[in-house]
């Protein structure tokens, strides 16, 4: 894994009932940055995390937080410029 939840991602998302193209444009990203970041190809930036847990209304740990069993697991997250 990345350093994020890329499911919970998606997940939260889809809840908010916005396709990648909405998402991205709320956000202020490009359409592949969502996409890279639902499927894990890349490292998601902290700043990207933040928007997005913004514009999906989810707390910001729920984006970063991975379950592993029955403990939970910080995560690391590049902080920095979001590239896109």
């Amino acid at each position: 894994m990345d350093g994020t939840n890329s499911k919970a991602i998606r997940d939260a998302r889809v809840a908010a009932g916005l396709t990648i193209e909405a998402a991205a444009q709320q956000a202020g990203c490009s359409v592949r940055t969502i996409t890279r970041a639902e499927s894990g190809e890349s490292n998601s930036r902290a700043a990207l995390l933040a928007r997005l847990s913004d514009v999906y209304g989810v707390p910001l740990k729920s984006l970063i937080h991975t379950h592993q069993g029955n403990r939970m697991a910080r995560s690391r997250v590049k902080v920095g410029k979001d590239s896109e």
